[in-house]
């Protein structure tokens, strides 16, 4: 056995396995996972990570296929990790083609081996995007995991796209998500994602990708990433062939530093809404009444003068302070009736408000206010309500069809945390002096559309093609809305 690099007691070496699982080639993936794992050790990592699937390969086209490359906690692979733990003394996590023994049905899991050659814990995929094959798993306490650096976390790949599994985890106590992943290149860039998992939890992740090219997915330019508590980037690695990525993760006091302030703040007696059904919504008409017809004019800083005189469907947009007090004194200081095709959407300094010809609807100490105004469904919400992920699913469910936020700047946390607010399927818009942010939901899995656009502008909402819905709807409500008034469930 080859001596370990000597690594300072106040840092935890971790190690990313970016490997290249061949496709049926279980056997040859077994034997490069079992070597990268030794020579991973020889570096002075205590901490090992293997990408999803790692000895199966990803992708197969039915369950028979898939059946025929499962495997349980007894049959070769863990055993061989077994021993190479206790030999070494290791924690590895790594994603496999589950079998389960009891039931017969297949997962799609991540495990982690414990130095003493035991299973510590267990995370079966909860998105499920293996539709062919894979049962998907639901939220429980296994997933987090006691080590002597604090808790993990254990996801699998598209488990960070939604923010409720993170987030879950967060509120059990993990200090740091550990994420097996299969995350080809094309589409959405992931590592925006997982920079906001991290910061809206204050907790770090380590991503463990991998490379090559399997029957259907080209991943030789895929990312491993790492991201400290505060959002710090500490690895974003690519090789078109298989390696070892080292990253040294600090120790406080010999545990994961967490960062406990971005949890401060939460309302879970607001977020009732969570407990919709809100799993692949396509007509919602019957929920939710039918859609505007024609796009609805999003009208951004606009010229608070003409505001009576557009046509069709209109939701102003107004920055926080001086401009949205402004826009409700001149529509309220004359005698004419208020267009009844009108919204306004700010924030005036007594919080953020909807406006409309049957009033002014304020938030007040609610961390967000969801209103019906005709046809159209809006959200308004300070931007730092927006820090927690949990309004923009309750929105979601609820039906909202644009979340309005009024501030007065921007950092590149904050738009970094909005845009994954519309992975949620909410377009969102910041709208601030001179400038607004507009966030529109993705089609399918691809990448989410960003813009800047400077001030005075109209921009078109097709909200009836944004109806259809498709929200992470397995969750863990107890820890969700642990806290919540029980009268607003």
């Amino acid at each position: 056995m080859t001596a370990p690099s000597p690594v300072p007691s106040t840092l935890l070496r971790a190690a990313l396995l970016h490997l290249a699982p061949r496709p049926w080639e279980p056997e040859a993936n077994r034997a490069a996972l079992l070597a990268a794992v030794e020579a991973a050790a020889d570096r002075g990592a205590r901490l090992i990570l293997a990408p999803e699937l790692a000895v199966s390969g990803y992708s197969m086209r039915n369950r028979d296929e898939a059946a025929r490359l499962a495997e349980g906690p007894q049959d070769e692979t863990l055993q061989a990790l077994a021993a190479l733990c206790r030999r070494r003394g290791l924690h590895v996590a790594l994603g496999l083609l589950e079998r389960d023994p009891r039931t017969g049905l297949l997962h799609n899991t991540a495990f982690l081996m414990g130095p003493e050659g035991r299973l510590l814990g267990r995370h079966r995929k909860l998105t499920a995007s293996e539709r062919r094959w894979a049962t998907p798993g639901r939220p429980t306490p296994a997933s987090v995991v006691d080590t002597p650096w604090g808790r993990l976390g254990l996801l699998v790949c598209a488990d960070t796209y939604f923010a409720l599994p993170c987030r879950t985890q967060a509120l059990q106590g993990a200090d740091l998500f550990v994420v097996v992943a299969n995350w080809p290149p094309a589409g959405i860039d992931p590592r925006r994602a997982w920079r906001a998992r991290a910061l809206e939890n204050g907790v770090g992740m380590l991503v463990c990708n991998r490379t090559g090219v399997d029957q259907h997915l080209d991943c030789r330019e895929a990312r491993s990433y790492a991201v400290g508590p505060r959002g710090e980037v500490l690895l974003d690695g690519v090789s078109p062939e298989p390696t070892c990525f080292v990253v040294d993760l600090p120790l406080v006091e010999g545990r994961l530093p967490r960062h406990p302030a971005a949890l401060e703040g939460r309302c879970p007696g607001h977020w009732s809404a969570l407990g919709l059904d809100g799993l692949n919504l396509g007509d919602t008409s019957y929920l939710w009444g039918p859609a505007p017809e024609d796009p609805v004019s999003l009208l951004l800083h606009p010229d608070v003068q003409h505001l009576r005189h557009g046509a069709g469907l209109r939701v102003a947009a107004l920055p926080e302070g001086e401009a949205s007090r402004r826009a409700l004194e001149t529509l309220a200081s004359t005698e004419d009736p208020w267009p009844g095709d009108l919204v306004l959407a700010g924030d005036d300094g007594a919080g953020p408000f909807l406006a409309d010809a049957d009033g002014i609807h304020r938030a007040g100490d609610r961390d967000h206010l969801f209103r019906v105004c005709g046809a159209l469904r809006l959200g308004v919400a300070r931007p730092g309500a927006l820090r927690h992920p949990e309004p923009a699913v309750a929105l979601a469910k609820e039906g909202c069809d644009l979340l309005v936020l009024s501030g007065s700047s921007i950092s590149g946390d904050l738009q970094d945390l909005l845009a994954v607010r519309c992975l949620e399927r909410v377009p969102v818009v910041l709208a601030l002096d001179g400038e607004a942010w507009r966030f529109l939901p993705p089609d399918g899995h691809g990448p989410w559309e960003e813009c800047r656009v400077e001030q005075p502008t109209v921009l078109p909402l097709d909200v009836a093609a944004r109806r259809r819905r498709a929200v992470f709807d397995r969750l863990d409500l107890d820890t969700l809305l642990a806290g919540a008034d029980p009268t607003d469930r």
